[in-house]
Order: structure tokens, then sequence, then C-alpha cells
């Protein structure tokens, strides 16, 4: 029935809403939220092309004392904006197909996404991959080599002391441990005027997440609206970003060359406590410097945009760069020395198109890294299976 054009029910509708106007108020901002949850849903498929519920349901790594974060066993990692994704393994680790045989000649790699394979195309092109196939092809050394890659975005010398003072140790029993590292160390140390040794943005973060969800239930319920609703983790990243202890900022007074040496000071100590960490469970331990992009080793056009890319994002007005390239040379000079850590920070200063942005390499980068260091170690690798064998002939002797 319709009086004066309008239906009965519209205008009880319409009368509903005049007599409850909080009712009709919460109405209306359930329906906005779900409109714009809808929105946001519809573009962040469109951005990132995959289903945000979906992308939140995966959960690709977990909580450790040991390094803060490790990946989870089985998991493709999507990589946006890199060549590939990768794919860890029943370990967690990211290396090529083939199963740990308890005789197998065991290497554990340590480092952060440099070594990870960020850059790299596919998992058999990261460092870990390309080096394992090149040992295992190596006619003197004719035993199964398996490697074993725990590199982790962002990974710090210290995550990396604390990865092999927990779970490498606890679960493997590796015969030889590779640290490859040294930009990520410099970058926390001279990008942040916050920095104290051994810590960093992570360590603030996860510290207190898991704080926030042992005192109450509030962060537990909003951990579980962020895995359905863009809204609440929009709005929670807000917040984190405002908070955040840890920003990307540089004071030249602060961030001086007496910063640099404490930086540098850290990150040796850091790993002359992992060599003695791996003399405790009987494995050879070989750090190396690793190469990275510094105004000093520009070799292209394309290395200097990358740069200056660089640059532009983080407004460094130089800063970085300058730091970066004193670090560099000041930890040359320091473990020129040591005969377990090796400089090779120069083996890609003649090589163009080796540089994916400006710390990952490609390809063709990764498998000059490889071929380095093989050449290393390949003698020891082959002297420790001869002792092996030796020693496992001598117990099967008769006594």
């Amino acid at each position: 029935m319709t009086i004066g054009g309008m239906s009965l029910n519209s205008t009880n509708e319409l009368n509903f809403l005049e007599r409850n106007p909080k009712k009709s108020l919460l109405i209306i901002i359930v329906v906005i939220t779900l409109l714009i949850e809808m929105i946001g849903h519809v573009a962040y498929y469109f951005v990132k092309e995959e289903n945000f519920l979906k992308s939140r349901s995966v959960k690709l790594s977990e909580f450790t004392p040991y390094g803060m974060v490790r990946y989870k066993e089985n998991v493709v990692i999507p990589l946006k904006g890199y060549p590939s994704s990768l794919n860890t393994d029943e370990y967690g680790a990211i290396s090529s197909e083939g199963i740990l045989n308890k005789s197998a000649y065991l290497i554990v790699m340590l480092g952060g996404s440099t070594l990870e394979g960020r850059g790299a195309s596919s998992n058999d092109k990261t460092i870990s991959s390309i080096l394992e196939g090149l040992l295992n092809k190596d006619p003197r050394i004719n035993s199964q080599i398996k490697v074993l890659n725990f590199g982790n975005p962002g990974m710090d010398t210290y995550q990396e002391l604390s990865a092999l003072s927990g779970y490498v140790s606890q679960d493997f029993s590796p015969d030889l441990i590779i640290s490859f590292d040294g930009r990520n160390d410099a970058y926390y140390g001279i990008s942040f005027n916050e920095w104290k040794m051994n810590s960093q943005p992570y360590y603030e973060k996860i510290s207190r997440t898991i704080n926030q969800n042992l005192d109450n239930n509030l962060s537990v319920l909003i951990n579980n609206l962020k895995k359905h609703s863009i809204i609440v983790t929009s709005i929670d990243k807000i917040i984190h970003r405002i908070n955040e202890p840890f920003k990307h900022n540089v004071d030249t007074k602060l961030i001086n060359n007496n910063r640099v040496d404490k930086v540098i000071e850290s990150y040796i100590n850091n790993h002359e406590i992992m060599k003695y960490r791996s003399e405790q469970i009987d494995a050879k331990y070989y750090a190396f410097f690793q190469p990275t992009l510094t105004k000093d080793n520009v070799e292209s056009f394309a290395q200097s945009k990358i740069i200056n890319d660089w640059r532009k994002t983080y407004n460094d007005k130089n800063i970085y760069y300058d730091k970066l390239d004193i670090f560099y040379k000041a930890v040359q000079s320091k473990i020129e020395k040591l005969e377990w850590f090796t400089d090779m920070s120069f083996i890609l200063n003649n090589e163009t198109d080796i540089y994916f942005d400006s710390c990952h390499y490609n390809d063709k980068g990764n498998g000059i890294i490889s071929n380095f260091i093989y050449n290393k170690i390949k003698n020891d690798i082959y002297n420790d299976i001869k002792l092996i064998e030796r020693e496992n002939n001598n117990k099967s002797l008769p006594t």
C-alpha cells in the first residue's frame, strides 16, 4: 500500500530510524565498514595480485628465541618484485632438492637475504645450491655434500650467533658452518640513531608483540582480526609505524666514525664467538665478508642508478654510503690476518650486471660468489672426508 507515493514499508523504516537514532548510527557504521572492507579486499587483490585472506592464512615464518625469526618447513616464499619465489625444505632451509642423509657431509650457511636468495631466479640459483652442486661434482671429494641455507631477511651476526647456538647445534650435526654477511650489520649500525650493540628493530618489535600478547587478551583478538580485516591490519600498521622505536634516520653527530668503530667491533666479536661455538660441536667455521655496492666500486650506470634510487627512498643525503665505505675498508684491514675470516668484498668490483638491487645479487653474481667460496673451502672438505674415512676404517678393524 502506498500513501502519497511512499510505501508503508518505507514509512515504517523511516520511523524506526527516527525512533532509534543510536541503532541507526550503528547500522550506518556497519554498512560503511563493510563497504570499506570490501573495497580494500578488491584493491589489495589488484595491487598485490593475491587474495588477502589467503595471504594471511599462510604462515611462512615463526618466532624462535634463537635468532628471532625462522622460516617454516615446506613453504613457498613469495618475493614480490624479485625474479622468483623460493621454497623451504623439511628443515625450513632454502636448499636444493635432495634428502639429507646421515652419511652426507653437512654444511650449514647463515646470513641475510643475499644468502637467502633474493634476486635469484630459483632455489637452484641461490649461492648455497650452486655451491652444493660444485662440491658434489668435484671428483676429488667424491662424497655426498648437503648444504642447508638458513639465510633470513635482515639477519645480522647476533641473530646468526643465536641460530648457531640454538637450532643449528641442537637439530643438526654440521661438519662445516659458513657465515656470509657484513652489509646488514653495517646497515643497522649506520642507519638508525637509536642503534645499540647486538640490537636492531626486529628485536624491539617482536619483544613488544610477545609481551602484549602475554599481558592481555585484546592483543590476541587484534592479531586474529588482522587475519581477516584489511581495516584492522592497516590501523595496526599505522600505530606501529608511529610508535616504532627505530626509525630510518641519520644524524651526522650520532653516526660518526666512533659509531662505525663500535659496529665493527660488534661484528667481528660475534664472528669470533661463532667460531668458538662451532668448535664446541666439532665443526669447522668459515666467515665470508660479503660484496656489496658502495660508492667506490660502482662499475656501471645501472649500479649508479641503484645507489641514487636508494638514497632518494631513504632521504640518505650521502651519509649512509659515506659510512658504508668506511665500514668496509676498516673491516677489510681488521680481518686480513684472520685465517678463518675471508674478505670477498672485492670479487664483484670489476663485474657489471651482477646486482639485482643495492645489495642483492642476480644469478650471475651468485655464481661468482659460489665459485669463490668453493675454491676457498674445497681442500678442507676433501681433507675432512679423507680423515673421516680413515677413522671409520680404523673403527672397523679387529682389535
